[in-house]
């Protein structure tokens, strides 16, 4: 449906005029319903090594709907059909994507159109015990960003830490627009086309109880719970917890080194880059 209607914008006439295509996919949003024909056969589905049939404490959100979408504890059964479905509806999606770059070349618009592809969120489907967004591991903030297009290097990857405010700067860089004074981000092309990394450092939020901040390597969650065991902005009473991930040799943080002697430094810095980042945005958790 998004497809053909994308296609067909690209196919009418619009002169020498520009214009921006915004395409929004539902999929692959739950509910996860492949179409017929593009279903994956969940026993050809292999769990991630970080798969736990339930999360070790309270994160503060863990009735939200999104936790509710499977049986507690988790089953690897239940864990593999949703997956088998989101992979489902990912290669439809993808195959999509492929008809409107189609449009593209047969119109005689790609030597002129840049191309973003991209997502909001990721999604946990029994990582860490967990089935939502709702959390800061890296399988729910990390998403794909690809762009391709006129003056856009080919074949190069950008291994900085970016957010989506970087996107809109890349947009404006590319479109030969200023900088938006107002904007936060930068973009991801250098004058010279170089594709450059914005940052190297992220800090991160969700709701009252779940802050993170990371280096290119280290990253730090510090949970928060409510002070009278109600459920603040979540869904749950949450827990006063901290994790610490060495995202290099831990890419599917699964060894919390929080209480390890040897990383205490990299814990206090951290801890301090993320007290200095919440105040330099305001965060009102901290009043």
């Amino acid at each position: 449906l998004f497809g053909d209607a994308a296609i067909r914008f690209i196919e009418a006439d619009h002169g020498d005029d520009p214009f921006l295509l915004y395409v929004a996919f539902t999929a692959p949003h739950d509910p996860r319903t492949p179409p017929r024909g593009w279903e994956v056969d969940a026993d050809d589905v292999v769990l991630p090594p970080n798969f736990r049939t339930e999360h070790p404490f309270d994160n503060g959100d863990m009735n939200v709907r999104d936790e509710l979408l499977a049986e507690k504890p988790r089953s690897a059964s239940d864990v593999r059909q949703h997956i088998a479905d989101y992979y489902g509806m990912i290669a439809h999606l993808d195959h999509t994507v492929g008809r409107i770059v189609a449009a593209l070349d047969a119109t005689g618009l790609s030597d002129d159109t840049v191309v973003i592809y991209t997502g909001d969120h990721g999604l946990a489907i029994g990582q860490h015990g967990l089935m939502g967004k709702q959390n800061l591991y890296e399988h729910s903030l990390r998403v794909p960003l690809i762009v391709a297009g006129p003056n856009v290097p080919c074949g190069e990857t950008c291994g900085g830490l970016v957010w989506h405010g970087d996107t809109t700067a890349t947009i404006r860089a590319l479109a030969g627009l200023n900088p938006d004074p107002a904007g936060e981000g930068a973009s991801l092309v250098a004058a010279d086309g170089r594709v450059r990394a914005a940052r190297d450092r992220h800090g991160a939020a969700y709701e009252y109880s779940q802050r993170s901040y990371r280096d290119e390597r280290y990253k730090l969650i510090v949970y928060r719970g409510s002070a009278d065991g109600n459920s603040v902005n979540g869904t749950s009473p949450g827990s006063d917890r901290m994790q610490l991930f060495d995202l290099q040799d831990d890419p599917w943080e699964m060894a919390n080194l929080a209480e390890d002697p040897a990383y205490a430094t990299i814990r206090r810095r951290l801890e301090e880059e993320l007290h200095a980042w919440r105040e330099s945005v305001g965060d009102p958790s901290l009043a």
